[in-house]
């Protein structure tokens, strides 16, 4: 989801789709990038055609989406995916070895479903994408990220 816009500008404002279900949000995002285009996400269907669509960059949002909706989700990303596309996910993760950031990330973010990086990965894997981690790091000394790239394997045949 695109929130207010707030990474938009790592794409061309020609290139870029921001979606978001949240009618406020679109509004602020138009308003503060007005050459950026900004939609309406209804949660089902994204106002793409088919085959249509290089990348999609999913952005701090996994952690507040339930399993059932990425599933759904990912359905749709591979619908709208050109056949080299791929997703590219950034988002806080539960980290074995860094219990005390777990903690401070579960007590701050109002994300309700922070998962683990094979929870994240087999999300995408049992949804047919074949998964490849880019990096690992810390964020403000407390958030553990994660960032991956997710491809449907429809397109590795």
């Amino acid at each position: 989801m695109s929130g207010t816009g707030a990474n938009c500008s790592i794409c061309h404002s020609d290139r870029y789709l921001g979606i978001e279900p949240n009618m406020d949000r679109v509004r602020l995002a138009k308003r503060l990038y007005p050459n950026h285009t900004f939609e309406i996400f209804d949660e089902r269907q994204i106002p793409i055609e088919n085959n249509s669509i290089d990348y999609i960059f999913v952005v701090a949002v996994l952690h507040h989406i339930s399993d059932e909706q990425i599933r759904s989700y990912l359905v749709e990303f591979e619908r709208i995916l050109k056949p080299d596309g791929k997703v590219i996910v950034m988002d806080p993760y539960f980290c074995m070895k860094r219990r005390f950031n777990n903690r401070f990330m579960n007590w701050y973010d109002d994300g309700k479903y922070i998962r683990s990086e094979n929870s994240y990965l087999n999300l995408f894997q049992n949804g047919q994408y074949r998964c490849e981690v880019l990096k690992k790091f810390t964020k403000c000394m407390v958030y553990n990220e994660i960032y991956f790239t997710a491809e449907p394997t429809r397109q590795l045949n």
